[in-house]
């Protein structure tokens, strides 16, 4: 696993209003070593859990750069109690954010960018602050999100050395691999999202717990079905994007022609896609406002209010339980986002898109690259005057590049 931050080089700067300037730093890269936990197979029917533990690898990072480098990130865990005390309404919110407020500038001193040690902002965690605000005032303490645990703030906190989350059962059969079902523990399995209440809006026809964002759809990304052609369009379920996505034949690898490449298709974040519409609250299968196309799989949105959903974003605060948008890295295919910075972020095809290269006869995936890029929204409370000038933007914090070979 590859991450690379997005270090905040003028944070004084940006709380007077100016827009930011960010600089890469990276990739930091981690051994990811992966077990299979309780496999049982009954006939194709394979169920285990999918064991994940992570170790810095320097030998593999950046020139001279380990974990105990520093970084200017946005304070994740301060926006995220801004967010929740409007959540909570006037009064409540307004209590809450008064504490937070004294909080910033009395006992628990921190700052809208911090600079920790990538270790602590990753697995080891923060707990100085207003993390330790959080984890000790009434009002908060038994409301944390999983990033905030026992060690404080991480990014990945309880998702080092574990299995939670990544339970499933799989057909294994050759011509019909894929999953059948899947949970947060071994005892906890389904055969869609519906369980999880990520996806609480209706699909275009109007089904919710079963609608088309709820589908389990494709496999773990570690094999795929027998007879592979450049036609076949290939699913992937991934529990850190929280959905499950499709690729698309991009080319053929040139070091083996029974190995096909396969990429995330332009349209696939694309709010307008039939298959995508639950994923934007802001709209009803009822409104008046969509027109369908001679294609199925495309709606006319032009005349409706989409509020919040953009192209290439992907709000998952319901599943990360934490306002968090994701985007391909370095916003490719969300490049209406790039004018709230000045120039320092510049999408690339090649670098950001996700692709695998699967063997065409077999199914067998030779290499992946999963990509995301984490990024939460600037929201502002009266309350908290360090907000009060800084831009309304989809702030980017890391992306990460999830490697897999055989």
């Amino acid at each position: 696993m590859s991450v690379t931050f997005f270090n905040v080089d003028n944070p004084e700067e940006i709380i007077t209003g100016e827009l930011p300037v960010l600089s890469q730093r990276g990739p930091y890269v981690y051994r990811e070593e992966r077990e299979k936990m309780n496999a049982d197979q009954e006939g194709d029917l394979l169920n285990f859990g999918e064991y994940k533990e992570y170790k810095f690898d320097s030998a593999m990072s950046c020139e001279e750069c380990s974990e105990d480098d520093e970084i200017r990130i946005l304070n994740l865990p301060l926006i995220g109690v801004v967010q929740e005390c409007l959540n909570q309404g006037s009064l409540i919110g307004g209590i809450l954010c008064g504490l937070v407020e004294a909080a910033l500038h009395g006992e628990f001193q921190d700052e809208l960018f911090f600079k920790h040690t990538v270790g602590e902002l990753l697995f080891q965690g923060v707990s100085t602050g207003i993390v330790e605000f959080l984890m000790t005032n009434a009002l908060t303490q038994n409301r944390l999100p999983p990033q905030i645990q026992e060690n404080g703030f991480a990014l990945f906190n309880g998702k080092n050395a574990t299995a939670d989350n990544r339970w499933y059962t799989l057909d294994i059969s050759p011509a019909s691999y894929g999953i059948q079902a899947w949970g947060p523990t071994e005892d906890d399995k389904h055969d869609n999202l519906g369980f999880t209440s990520w996806w609480p809006s209706a699909d275009y026809a109007g089904e919710v717990s079963a609608s088309t964002c709820n589908l389990l759809t494709g496999t773990d990304g570690s094999q795929y079905q027998a007879g592979i052609s450049e036609e076949t369009r290939l699913w992937h379920f991934s529990p850190d994007i929280c959905r499950s996505v499709d690729l698309t034949f991009d080319h053929q690898d040139q070091t083996d022609p029974n190995n096909l490449v396969f990429s995330t298709p332009l349209e696939s974040f694309h709010v307008n896609r039939t298959r995508n519409f639950c994923y934007c609250p802001a709209l009803k299968p009822s409104d008046s406002c969509i027109v369908p196309t001679e294609d199925p799989d495309v709606l006319d949105l032009s005349s409706c209010d989409l509020q919040d959903c953009k192209d290439g974003l992907l709000d998952v605060h319901a599943c990360y339980q934490s306002p968090i948008i994701l985007s391909n890295p370095n916003f490719y295919l969300a490049e209406h986002q790039l004018g709230n910075f000045q120039g320092t972020i510049v999408p690339d095809k090649e670098r950001d898109e996700s692709r695998i290269t699967v063997n065409r006869d077999t199914g067998t995936v030779s290499k992946a690259e999963n990509k995301l890029q984490i990024n939460m929204p600037i929201v502002k409370h009266p309350k908290i005057t360090v907000l009060e000038k800084v831009p309304d933007i989809i702030f980017p914090v890391i992306w990460v590049n999830d490697i897999a070979t055989a």
